[in-house]
C-alpha cells in the first residue's frame, strides 16, 4: 500500500508534467526499458529531460516498489482519482441568490435557471411549490419558448396545488393561469401536474434538463427568490438528474402527481 510520501511524489509528478512524458514513462516501465536498477542516464537516453530526471529515477526505488508494475497500477490509480475529482468538482456547482454580494466560485440563480432551459435538447422539467407574476418570471419562459427544440421538447411543470389561488405576501394567480398565460398557441401545450395528496404538499423546487443535468435549490420561481432572497442551490450534471426523472414518472404513475 502506498504510503503518504509515495503518494505525494506520484501525485507532484501528475500535477507539473504532461500527460505525454508520463504515459512515455509508463509504456517505458511496460516495455522493460527502464527498470528498478536503471540509472539517471537510463532515463536521459530514453528522453525524459535531464532537469525533471530526478523525480522519476525516485520513483525507482526498491524501497518504495517491489516491482514497476507496481510503479504503474500505482500511477494510473492516482491519475483515475485525479480525473474522478475533476469531473466531481466541474459537473457540481453552488448556486445562489445573493442580493450585493460577490462571491467567487458561485452562479446566480437566474442565469443558471436561464443557461438550463436554453440549453435544453430533449426535456425539461421543472417541480415547484410555488410562481408568482414578474418580469423575472416571464424571463424564464421567454427562454423556453426561445429555445431552438422548443417544437420537440417535453415539457412538464408540476406544482402544488396547480389550480388555486396562491399566497406570498399578497394573493397570486393560480399556477395554471400563470402558464398559459405565458405560452404561445403556436406552440405545444406543455404537460402541467398538481401534486395530489391532501395532508402533505410539494415543496421541492427542482429544475431537470434532458435527464442529464438538475438544480435543486431553495428558491421558488417566484420575482423575490430569484433576486431578492438569499438562496442557495446546487446544480450537478450526472445520474442524479435521470434518478429524480425516474422517481417523478413513478409518482405520476401512482398519480400523485395528477395531469391538469
Amino acid at each position: 500500500m502506498m504510503n503518504d510520501n509515495i503518494r505525494n511524489e506520484i501525485n507532484y509528478i501528475l500535477n507539473n508534467f504532461s500527460s505525454e512524458i508520463i504515459n512515455n514513462f509508463e509504456k517505458m516501465l511496460e516495455n522493460k526499458k527502464i527498470t528498478l536498477e536503471s540509472e539517471t542516464f537510463d532515463l536521459i537516453d530514453e528522453g525524459i529531460p535531464s532537469s525533471d530526471v530526478k523525480y522519476f529515477e525516485s520513483l525507482l526505488n526498491q524501497k518504495k516498489f517491489q516491482s514497476t508494475g507496481e510503479i504503474i497500477i500505482s500511477l494510473k490509480l492516482l491519475r483515475e482519482i485525479k480525473e474522478l475529482e475533476r469531473n466531481i468538482f466541474t459537473s457540481t456547482k453552488l448556486v445562489c441568490t445573493r442580493p450585493d454580494i460577490l462571491s467567487k466560485g458561485t452562479d446566480e440563480t437566474d442565469l443558471v435557471i436561464n443557461e438550463m432551459l436554453g440549453n435544453a435538447r430533449k426535456s425539461i422539467t421543472i417541480l415547484g411549490y410555488l410562481m408568482t407574476d414578474g418580469d423575472e418570471i416571464k424571463t424564464i419562459f421567454e427562454m423556453i419558448k426561445n429555445n431552438p427544440k422548443i417544437m420537440d421538447l417535453k415539457i412538464r411543470f408540476i406544482f402544488d396545488k396547480v389550480d388555486e389561488e396562491q399566497t406570498l405576501g399578497k394573493k397570486y394567480r393560480s399556477v395554471k393561469e400563470i402558464i398559459r398565460d405565458n405560452w404561445d398557441d403556436d406552440m405545444p401545450f406543455p404537460e402541467i401536474y398538481t401534486y395530489n395528496r391532501k395532508k402533505s404538499s410539494l415543496h421541492a423546487k427542482v429544475v431537470i434538463i434532458d435527464s442529464k443535468e438538475i438544480f435543486s435549490t431553495s428558491a421558488n420561481m417566484s420575482e423575490r427568490a430569484i433576486q431578492r432572497n438569499f438562496e442557495v442551490g446546487i446544480k450537478h450534471k450526472g445520474k442524479p438528474a435521470s434518478n429524480a426523472e425516474k422517481i417523478i414518472d413513478e409518482l405520476i404513475e401512482k398519480q400523485w402527481f395528477e395531469r391538469k
